[in-house]
């Protein structure tokens, strides 16, 4: 246990300073200090190898993959300093150290990558998995249903529309009365919301009342996995003018603005504001979706330059409708990647006027997942994004056309906005 403690504290120093072991940086002598006595040396170093077939993976897939050149130097170096500075701690370990090989795996992405570069990173199979269902934007936990209990019971305040729950027809303001045959009154809300979670596959059987039809029904809900609905809206308060929050971008957002999108129009729209605030991005075909209700089909929109790939120019596609009228997209320092995307898009073709109280997050790179053979996984950037015009997105972000006040009513401000730039 203390060999491991070692070896992980030596880690730390390491990720530190790449000159954390220069014995003049240092008024102790830490080798004696680390091991009394002496520093271990391995007879054999012939368990070094799988470390380095696996550190040799992670660089072949960032020399094809990653927007910029890496250095075959800086990996013979850092397979050498390792090698000194951790393996040979492992005394002719015969079976691999997986969190060593992951540190280590870590370690020599962000010395191989960019400076600048925040995106970039390695992930252990366990995290990977994480990572994916964040930035996807699915869930594997749960049947989509989210409230709170009160006096009469569990009230639901939100069901999520493609899960086991929305099919079996549980609608937002209905009442769960028992979970899996226990009453939710003899329940605290921690309790309900853990009895509301199971495995993939598993099924929780509910017994409800309808707000609408004000009678009893039971349903059984399965966990499955689905995308979640990011999108939310509120009225404005101004005749004409409507508003759709997008709080991340994921494969079904398309589909989900879509689905507001014509609603909106069948109320007679002519002013519409999306709000990108907060928004970290997600895939830019969410994006490319989303502007194909706002443009031509063959419109360019943004493209990429891959290494050892041809450019990449996404143009709009087919949608079953388009919205002509006037847009406005709110946007704040958090608005990142695919919000930077669709909001730069717009603007450049004169399609929308960007508002908020900052500029933009200055991130957007096309960003690509890449399996290992062990289910590990490398996010890397894989090129800048560039407008349709040539134009690459600036590190400092979007500046806002209109810049919101302190303290002011916003849709009163916005509709000022439209009124001002589009002068009617």
């Amino acid at each position: 246990m203390k060999k491991i403690l070692y070896i992980f504290f030596i880690l730390i120093l390491f990720l530190c300073s790449p000159n954390a072991f220069a014995k003049k940086s240092f008024d102790i002598d830490l080798d004696k200090l680390l091991f009394p006595k002496g520093i271990p040396v391995p007879e054999n170093t012939d368990y070094y190898q799988p470390y380095f077939d696996f550190f040799d993976e992670v660089f072949s897939v960032m020399q094809r993959e990653y927007y910029l050149p890496v250095s075959e130097k800086v990996l013979s170096d850092f397979k050498q300093s390792y090698s000194e500075t951790i393996l040979s701690r492992l005394k002719n370990k015969e079976k691999i150290e997986e969190k060593i090989k992951y540190l280590g795996s870590g370690l020599l992405v962000n010395k191989l990558k960019e400076p600048n570069d925040i995106f970039s990173g390695f992930f252990p199979p366990k995290e990977s998995k994480e990572f994916k269902e964040e930035v996807l934007g699915f869930t594997t936990q749960g049947i989509g249903i989210t409230g709170e209990k009160t006096i009469y019971g569990f009230v639901i305040k939100r069901v999520e529309l493609r899960s086991d729950s929305y099919k079996k027809g549980i609608r937002a303001q209905d009442r769960i009365i028992k979970i899996n045959n226990a009453d939710v009154l003899a329940m605290s809300q921690e309790q309900i919301e853990e009895a509301l979670q199971a495995q993939m596959g598993q099924k929780i059987s509910l017994e409800l009342i309808s707000f609408e039809k004000r009678e009893p029904y039971s349903a059984e809900v399965e966990v499955i996995e689905f995308f979640k609905e990011t999108l939310s809206s509120i009225p404005t308060g101004i005749a004409g003018m409507y508003y759709i929050k997008i709080n991340q971008f994921n494969k079904a957002t398309g589909a989900d603005f879509q689905r507001v999108l014509y609603y909106y129009m069948t109320q007679k729209m002519d002013r519409l504001i999306i709000d990108l605030r907060g928004n970290g991005g997600g895939p830019p075909l969410a994006a490319q979706e989303i502007a194909n209700m706002f443009f031509p089909i063959g419109t360019d929109l943004f493209y990429f330059k891959k290494k050892n790939y041809p450019e990449i120019m996404l143009k709009a596609m087919f949608s079953p409708f388009h919205y002509n009228g006037e847009v406005a997209i709110l946007i704040d320092k958090k608005s990142a990647s695919a919000s930077e995307l669709f909001a730069g898009t717009m603007r450049e073709h004169n399609r929308a006027i960007l508002i908020g109280q900052e500029d933009s997050a200055g991130k957007t790179f096309l960003k690509s997942m890449f399996n290992l053979s062990d289910g590990s996984m490398l996010m890397l950037v894989t090129s800048p994004a560039y407008l349709f015009s040539g134009t690459t997105f600036s590190f400092s972000g979007l500046e806002p056309d209109f810049l919101v006040p302190e303290d002011v009513e916003l849709f009163p401000f916005v509709y000022k906005c439209f009124k001002e730039y589009y002068g009617k």
